[in-house]
């Protein structure tokens, strides 16, 4: 049997919520907003801090590089791509 949640799902789901809301209508305080938050709802910043990265992962990419999108991929040399073939 898994071990009980510490903290219920709406509190986490409402955490999320502030800490985003907050990063858009203050963009300048956005570095703070996690530490805002979870200092108001009682919960580590640290587990604030997973939640919202992991809601960042579920939602995927929220703007592109001013480059244009990021790229997963890394240019290796073909050497380490090449399967030797006997």
């Amino acid at each position: 049997m898994p071990a009980p949640r510490k903290y219920p799902v709406e509190l986490r789901e409402r955490s999320v919520r502030l800490v985003m809301q907050m990063r858009r209508e203050q963009p300048a305080e956005a570095h703070r907003a996690i530490s805002m938050v979870a200092k108001r709802l009682d919960v580590h910043p640290a587990t604030l801090r997973l939640w919202v990265n992991q809601a960042d992962v579920d939602q995927g990419p929220i703007r592109e590089h001013a480059r244009g999108p990021a790229r997963r991929t890394r240019n290796v040399s073909p050497s380490w791509n090449a399967k030797s073939v006997s």
